[in-house]
């Protein structure tokens, strides 16, 4: 064992000696890509016009969600169950009786690939002549990371969306009915989908997710997060607190609060009576500075939360440990009202 983890780090030290760092591509190249794809991608502007009469032009039509991942996924979901169901369209719980199916889908993971590559082969035989026309969309991280490879290889998929382009799901849907393929995958500086309230799939469940923010600046070396889903942004204060409101009224006993980063958590469009600075936990640094400055935190959150909804049991995830500075659960006297484990 020991003779295999020193050639694995040897490996590991070997590879690194190799790349310098102004080799790995950053955000920015992701960006620019996107862009350059913008003859394939529609225009978001056309979705206002879109919104007015689309229920009209898609009388019956219905669809059918597949969720692979993490809770952010999930929650995702919902939020397309709701574009969707806004823009006339309804949801079927039974893909056979589809006529768009939807693969929500997660690129952190390989085996969470390797199944969605499964799950596309045997979607085969719902394309073929015999059955009703089909359309196979492919959304998230999963799109936003392989685009050309999943329209290349697997041959049957109609729609690429990334996780920052379902607001224009209505319209790659309806550009359908003059092409063979339509495709967003641009990544957003301020998306947030903060004005949307997402549609559950469960109306007797207990529990709920209310997403807080989106994307991640901290590009750890393993991971893809900043890639698929862009630079971090944090959702509108008043839309998390009133979406909370909103589930409370509905009887929900649980929420999570979800984003990549959730303990960075910083709305600088609001002003908080007590400017909190951003602090590091001791021993850890900060590539990116864009923490800084006034505004709402993730205390400030914590703590509106539980006093508007005390009878709900509240939970995060995922925090990093370099955003617990010192003394913070020592110096936040509401937690009594989220539980112990995240």
């Amino acid at each position: 064992m020991k003779s295999l983890n020193s050639r694995f780090t040897n490996a590991i030290l070997h590879s690194f000696s190799r790349i310098s760092i102004t080799q790995i591509p950053m955000l920015n190249e992701f960006l620019s890509s996107s862009s350059q794809n913008s003859d394939k991608t529609l225009n978001l502007n056309s979705l206002n016009s879109l919104q007015n009469n689309n229920s009209s032009q898609n009388p019956n039509k219905t669809f059918y969600i597949e969720t692979y991942g993490c809770q952010m996924n999930s929650n995702d979901s919902e939020i397309v169950n709701s574009i969707l169901q806004s823009a006339g369209y309804i949801l079927t719980p039974s893909l056979p009786s589809a006529d768009i199916v939807l693969m929500n889908t997660c690129a952190v993971r390989e085996g969470a690939e390797t199944r969605i590559w499964g799950r596309l082969s045997e979607l085969r035989r719902y394309k073929s002549p015999t059955n009703k026309p089909l359309i196979i969309g492919v959304l998230g991280c999963m799109a936003e990371r392989l685009k050309e490879k999943l329209l290349e290889k697997a041959k049957i998929v109609d729609l690429i969306a990334g996780p920052d382009a379902y607001r224009d799901l209505p319209t790659l849907l309806m550009a359908l009915e003059g092409s063979k393929t339509s495709m967003n995958v641009q990544l957003s500086a301020d998306e947030t989908y903060g004005d949307i309230r997402p549609i559950r799939f469960k109306d007797d469940a207990t529990g709920a997710y209310v997403s807080i923010m989106r994307g991640c600046n901290n590009m750890c070396s393993f991971c893809i997060v900043p890639f698929t889903r862009g630079r971090e942004r944090s959702r509108d204060f008043e839309s998390i607190l009133e979406e909370i409101k909103g589930l409370r009224d509905q009887g929900i006993k649980e929420i999570t609060l979800l984003g990549q980063n959730v303990n960075s958590y910083h709305d600088k469009r609001e002003e908080s009576s007590v400017n909190i600075p951003h602090v590091n936990t001791a021993g850890f640094g900060e590539t990116y500075k864009l923490r800084s400055g006034e505004g709402l935190r993730f205390e400030n959150l914590l703590r509106d939360a539980a006093e508007i909804a005390p009878e709900v049991r509240f939970r995060f995830t995922s925090p990093h440990p370099k955003n617990f500075p010192k003394g913070f659960f020592l110096n936040v006297d509401f937690l009594i009202f989220f539980c112990l484990f995240f």
